[in-house]
Parts: structure tokens; C-alpha cells; sequence
């Protein structure tokens, strides 16, 4: 029973005191991407990081939240660097998501996501998807619609 008071302890400390638990953690002085240089970055390029890579560039994200699959295999952990939802599975993003990228963004209308992309992959009613030139997996462009207008960007490993 000696235990359950210190574990009470160090639970309250970590609960009170977590960016200092987080930053004493990494003893390297890394310079972040700000947020406003984000939009910037190629979505592709984040796929396939590894967890600590990810905090290595972004920082602390702004907030972190889970989305549940069909399946346990399927639920992901989400960190939000805005403009960017950076999906993890386990330890590697697998999926991010954007405003903007490939020459289109959210609010343009289906019709210049034809002109820009050409003929996608799938057509179906809520979004369209695009294949994409991967790297060492194959990776594709979602882009959903809401109204007639793109409602969000996806670029995700594709074999998942």
C-alpha cells in the first residue's frame, strides 16, 4: 500500500506540471516550425514520421484527440498543428490533414478540383480521391465535399 501514495503523487505532478515533464524530456534545443509557416508544408513529405520527429518540428501541439475506427486496429491519435491534423498509428503518421495543398483548398468549388487535378481515382458523392506519388508506400489524396464545396483534404498511405 506504500506504493499507491507515491504513484498519487506523481500522478498529481504529471496532471499540474505536464509541459515541464514534457520539455525536461528533450534536452536538445530544437527550433519549431511556427505556425504560420506551416501551410507551407507538403503533406506527403509527414507521412511515415515517426512520433518524436513530428515533436521534434512541431513542437507541443495545440491539442490532441482520438478518432475511433470500425475496428481496434483503426483508431487513431490525432495531434492538431493548425493548419494541420497530424494521424497517427501507434508511433507513424499514417494520414494528415489540411486546408490546403495540390493547388486546391477548403471552400473551392468541386468543378476547380477537376480542373486542377484532372481525373481522380474514386468518384464517389462526398469525395473524390486521387492517387498520389508515394515514396516508399503508395499514398493518396481524399478530398471531401460539403455543398458542392471542399470540405477538407486528406492525404493518407493508401495500403492502410
Amino acid at each position: 500500500m506504500r506504493w499507491g501514495k507515491y504513484v498519487l503523487i506523481l500522478t498529481v505532478f504529471f496532471v499540474m506540471f505536464p509541459g515541464r515533464v514534457l520539455s525536461a524530456q528533450d534536452t536538445e534545443k530544437t527550433e519549431t516550425i511556427p505556425a504560420g509557416e506551416r501551410s507551407g508544408i507538403d503533406p506527403l513529405l509527414l507521412i511515415g514520421a515517426d512520433l518524436n520527429g513530428i515533436i521534434r518540428q512541431f513542437g507541443i501541439p495545440e491539442s490532441v484527440y482520438a478518432v475511433r475506427g470500425l475496428e481496434p486496429w483503426q483508431d487513431d491519435v490525432v495531434f492538431v498543428y493548425p493548419p494541420l491534423d497530424i494521424y497517427f498509428f501507434k508511433d507513424r503518421v499514417w494520414q494528415v490533414a489540411t486546408v490546403s495543398g495540390f493547388g486546391i483548398r477548403t471552400g473551392d468549388p468541386r468543378e476547380r478540383v477537376s480542373e486542377v487535378l484532372g481525373t481522380p481515382l474514386r468518384d464517389e458523392e462526398g469525395y473524390l480521391v486521387f492517387s498520389l506519388p508515394g515514396r516508399a508506400w503508395p499514398a493518396a489524396l481524399r478530398v471531401n465535399f460539403s455543398g458542392g464545396s471542399v470540405s477538407g483534404l486528406f492525404v493518407y498511405r493508401s495500403d492502410f
